[in-house]
């Protein structure tokens, strides 16, 4: 998931020799700060104004580095924390220590800092300020154009469960997968009669495929009566609403446990899925086996929506989530809760869409409803999630 040319934020960047940046313990020269001493602050600095929205920090380390430390990244003298990090450097991943927030509201007198909790060795080049540029939701005629239509001609047709507010979620999912190439399949575990599925294909592109999964008329094996699909009914609704859509879809009627790792990767083989809905079976071993085959599909930066999650009628899809998370999750992490689905990106990918996700979402929504007290940041499975109650 990487941005495009047009989309590099503007970076501000104070060198070790800044007379911004200051250390405690270290010795400052015209190139480094040097640290060979502690415990202490070996940096702090460059006390500048913020805007509100997403910000990224990174302390830069010249050659091998040794020692804890933490670091982290305050505002109005010290007085408020917005992210804080304990690192062992000599384990560290690259030669930046990266630090990501959100401002809640403008503030003055950020700084970075680095505190040597022992004893360090270690050489301080720069530090650099990133403020990301805020999703801009960049007219796209037929996304809109599928929306409308899924709105007035579809979703007062077709039999289904989903939130009257869910395109507008798609609206933006839709923007962020556009701004940063993220291109795949769509498939749907539980499809029912087609309601979300249709929703879902609005964001179908070129040669891109939608795959239907469900147990449709093998309803013996529906053990815990979830849904009741039909495929004629669904072939029917796809006629009727879609018929142009038919060369791109697939239909497996399938119970979704007889799937192999390397048959569910076989069949969405080479390009991925870029947005994966599970709603099938409802009991722990399925949600567990259905996010388990879900994660060697999906794409960087993809969206996978978990149905019922914190349903009081389906407490076995939460189970069976948290579950997954505990015993097989190895690269997904929860991201949005709205209207009875959770969602879920890829580990790697997950701070860059909720940075998206606070900006985007209030110029879909309206920032008065953003604002209201509706929406709250909340840790769901030790992720950072953006929920709505």
């Amino acid at each position: 998931m990487s941005n495009p040319p047009a989309a590099v934020s503007p970076i501000r960047r104070y060198s070790a020799g800044d007379p911004a940046l200051h250390t405690a313990i270290g010795e400052k020269t015209a190139d480094l700060i040097r640290l060979s001493g502690g415990p202490g602050r070996g940096l702090f600095g460059p006390y500048v104004e913020l805007a509100a929205g997403p910000c990224v920090a990174r302390i830069i380390i010249e050659g091998p580095a040794e020692g804890n430390v933490i670091a982290d990244i305050v505002a109005e003298h010290g007085q408020v924390e917005l992210v804080a990090r304990s690192i062992d450097l000599a384990a560290l991943d690259g030669p930046a220590i990266e630090l990501r927030t959100i401002l809640p509201r403008p503030m003055e007198n950020c700084e970075v800092r680095l505190y040597c909790e022992e004893k360090v060795h270690a050489n301080v080049r720069a530090v650099e300020i990133e403020i990301p540029a805020s999703l801009s939701l960049e007219p796209d005629a037929d996304l809109d154009r599928r929306l409308r239509y899924f709105t007035a001609q579809i979703a007062p047709r077709v039999e289904g469960w989903l939130g009257d507010r869910m395109p507008q979620i798609v609206r933006v999912f839709g923007s962020i997968f556009e701004r940063h190439q993220v291109k795949g399949h769509i498939a749907e575990i539980g499809v029912h009669h087609g309601l979300s599925f249709f929703l879902f294909n609005a964001l179908r592109r070129d040669d891109e495929l939608c795959f239907a999964i469900d147990l449709f008329d093998d309803q013996h094996l529906n053990v815990d009566k979830s849904g009741m699909g039909s495929l004629s009914k669904f072939v029917s609704h796809l006629e009727a609403v879609l018929p142009l859509e038919k060369p791109f879809l697939r239909i497996l009627q399938r119970d979704s446990l007889t799937f192999s790792l390397q048959e569910f990767s076989t069949i969405f083989a080479p390009a991925g899925v870029k947005l994966f809905s599970v709603d099938g079976g409802h009991t722990e071993l399925h949600i567990c086996n259905d996010l388990t085959l879900v994660q060697e599909v999906l794409v960087p930066g993809g969206i996978v929506a978990v149905d019922d999650f914190f349903g009081p009628h389906w407490p076995a899809v939460t189970a069976g989530f948290y579950q997954f998370m505990a015993t097989r999750n190895r690269r997904l992490s929860p991201l949005l809760f709205f209207q009875n689905k959770l969602f879920l990106t890829t580990v790697s990918e997950h701070d860059l869409w909720l940075d998206h996700l606070r900006t985007g979402l209030p110029a879909v929504i309206g920032e008065q409803e953003f604002q209201s007290g509706q929406w709250k940041c909340v840790e769901i499975a030790g992720a950072a999630v953006l929920a709505h109650g």
